[in-house]
């Protein structure tokens, strides 16, 4: 199972919460394809003991050849987030995209069926984190 996520990476972007949700994942062939700038701050994050192995992934920044074979892509924002191009580009491919409820996300996402919307700081996850 292959996810994506393409970013410029500032806080907002919410790449700390994405990175400590793969602790949840129950998939060995689970992995998360990190594609963008701003990804160095969370390079030490990744050796955490809840990450699993190997699962956390920074491939060249073609961005359009690994959305394509991509499962789904991650939009984790978790403030201040307009309407991200990587969720078009991901619609043009048909991947479906998971995405958080905070700027204009929601607006392209059918749920269930062109992918997933879910709260902002879930509060099922941060008890767990």
């Amino acid at each position: 199972m292959i996810a994506v996520c393409a970013a410029h990476v500032r806080p907002s972007k919410g790449i700390d919460v994405l990175i400590e949700a793969t602790h949840f994942v129950d998939n060995p062939n689970f992995h998360l394809l990190l594609i963008g700038s701003g990804y160095e701050p969370y390079f030490d994050m990744a050796k955490k003991p809840y990450v699993r192995e190997n699962s956390l992934h920074w491939p060249p920044k073609d961005v359009p050849s690994i959305m394509a074979m991509a499962d789904f892509q991650i939009q984790p924002s978790i403030s201040g987030e307009g309407l991200p191009r990587t969720i078009i580009e991901a619609m043009a491919n048909g991947t479906p995209s998971i995405v958080t409820t905070t700027g204009g996300s929601p607006e392209l996402i059918e749920q269930n069926e062109t992918g997933l919307i879910v709260p902002v700081k879930m509060p099922s996850y941060s008890a767990k984190l």
